[in-house]
C-alpha cells in the first residue's frame, strides 16, 4: 500500500501536462495554423500514451496490493506490525484466531502482553518462546522478527506460528531417548558393575592365596584387581551420568549437591546448592532436565566466565519451581563462541520441553544469572504443600 505514494509525483506530472494542454487550447480564439494543430495533436497522443501507461501501472499496483493483502489475510501464521515502541499497529485474522482476541482489542497493546518473553528475546531474529491466549492458556510458538523502514518510520513485522504439536512431538522423542538412556544406565549399574565387583573380589582372594605361597604372579594379579576396581568406578560414574537423578524424595537436590561437590574438588571452586523449600514430587524426566540445565549453566560459568563461585538455588513459590544459577565470573554471554554455541540453545530447549521458561541475564554487579521457571501442576503443588 505504500507504493501508491511513490506514484503520486508521476500522477502530478501527467495532470500538469494535461493542464498545460487545456490552457493552450483554451487561450486560442482563432483557427490555428496547421503546424500548430499538428503539434497539439502530437502532444495529445503523447499524453494519451502516458495516461494509458499510468492506468496500467495503477492496475498492476492494485493487483499487487490485492495479492499481498490476500497473502496476509489468508496466512496460517499470526502477523503483527509493531511501531518502534513494540506497540501493535495491525494484526491479521490468523493472529486473532491463534490468540483469541479481535484486532480492535489488541491494537495499541504492547506485544509482550501476548508474548511475555518478547522484551527479552527481540534482539534475536528467530526464536522459540511461549504465547498467552485470551483464556490464559500458554502455548509454544516460533517467532520471526523483521525490521521495516517506511518513509523514515521504523516498524517491525512479527510472524508467529503455533508449534505446540511440534513441541509435543519433540518432547515424546526426547522422552523415548531419555527412557533408553535410563535403561542403559540401569543395565550398566545392575549387570556390568556386578560382574566387575565379582571379578574384583575373585582377584582379591587369588592375591591372598598367591601371596601366601609367595608366588611371583602375585603383583600381576594384584594389578588386575586394581584395574578392575578402576573400571568399576568408571562404569558407576558413567551409569550415574546417564541417570543422575534417582527416583526418590529429594532426588534432584541430592544429585545437585553431589555433582556440586565433585566440581569443587575438580576445579578448586565454590559451588553451593541451596534448597530452602521442599520440592514437589516431580517426575524423573523433569528433574533430569532441571539437573542438566544447572549442569550446563555451571559449566559455562566455570569454562567461559572464569567464575570462582557458583550459587545454585532451587526454590518453590506460588506454584512455581525456580532454578537459579548465579556466578561471579566475567559473564559468558559475551565470550567468543558461546553465543553461537549449542549450550545456551540446549538449555532453552530443555526448559521448553518441560513447559518452563529460561532467562539469561547479566547483572550490573557482574557475572551471569540463569533462571529456569516451571509451573507446578496443581496436584503436585497441593501434595507438596500437605507434605510440608
Amino acid at each position: 500500500m505504500y507504493q501508491v505514494d511513490s506514484l503520486l509525483p508521476v500522477v502530478r506530472k501527467y495532470f500538469s501536462k494535461l493542464g498545460l494542454l487545456l490552457n493552450t487550447l483554451g487561450s486560442r480564439s482563432a483557427w490555428n495554423p496547421p503546424q500548430d494543430l499538428g503539434t497539439v495533436c502530437k502532444q495529445r497522443e503523447d499524453l494519451l500514451d502516458e495516461v494509458s501507461q499510468l492506468k496500467r501501472s495503477l492496475e498492476s499496483l492494485r493487483l499487487s496490493e490485492a495479492l499481498h493483502r490476500s497473502i496476509v489475510v489468508n496466512a496460517v501464521d499470526a502477523i503483527f506490525v509493531l511501531d518502534d515502541q513494540w506497540v501493535i499497529e495491525s494484526v491479521n485474522p490468523a493472529g486473532e484466531r491463534i490468540f483469541g482476541y479481535t484486532s480492535n482489542e489488541i491494537i495499541g497493546w504492547h506485544i509482550h502482553i501476548l508474548i511475555p518473553e518478547f522484551t527479552q528475546q527481540h534482539q534475536d531474529k528467530n526464536f522459540e518462546t511461549v504465547g498467552r491466549r485470551k483464556d490464559g492458556r500458554i502455548f509454544h510458538m516460533e517467532v520471526d522478527l523483521s525490521e521495516l523502514v517506511v518513509e523514515g518510520c521504523h516498524l517491525f513485522a512479527v510472524v508467529g506460528r503455533d508449534i505446540s504439536q511440534r513441541t509435543e512431538l519433540k518432547k515424546e522423542v526426547l522422552a523415548i531417548s531419555w527412557r533408553e538412556q535410563v535403561r542403559i544406565g540401569q543395565d550398566l549399574h545392575d549387570t556390568i558393575c556386578q560382574y566387575l565387583v565379582g571379578i574384583q573380589f575373585m582377584c582379591s582372594v587369588l592375591v591372598e592365596r598367591l601371596a601366601a605361597r609367595d608366588l611371583p604372579e602375585t603383583p600381576s594379579v594384584r594389578r588386575i584387581a586394581e584395574l578392575t576396581g578402576q573400571a568399576l568406578s568408571v562404569t558407576r560414574r558413567i551409569a550415574h551420568g546417564l541417570f543422575p537423578v534417582e527416583l526418590k524424595e529429594d532426588g534432584l537436590e541430592v544429585a545437585l549437591k553431589e555433582w556440586a561437590n565433585l566440581q569443587e574438588i575438580q576445579f578448586d571452586v565454590t559451588v553451593l546448592v541451596s534448597c530452602p523449600n521442599r520440592i514437589p514430587d516431580i517426575n524423573n524426566e523433569t528433574a533430569t532436565h532441571l539437573f542438566r540445565i544447572a549442569q550446563e549453566a555451571t559449566n559455562n560459568a566455570l569454562k567461559h566466565g572464569k567464575a570462582t563461585r557458583v550459587d545454585i538455588d532451587l526454590t518453590v513459590s506460588d506454584g512455581t519451581i525456580s532454578l537459579t544459577v548465579k556466578d561471579n565470573g566475567r559473564g559468558f554471554l559475551g565470550s567468543p563462541g558461546v553465543q553461537r554455541g549449542m549450550g545456551l540453545n540446549i538449555m532453552k530447549y530443555r526448559a521448553t520441553i518441560i513447559g518452563g521458561t529460561l532467562s539469561i541475564k547479566k547483572p550490573a554487579e557482574g557475572g551471569t544469572t540463569v533462571v529456569c521457571s516451571l509451573t507446578i501442576p496443581k496436584k503436585l503443588s497441593q501434595k507438596g504443600a500437605k507434605s510440608t
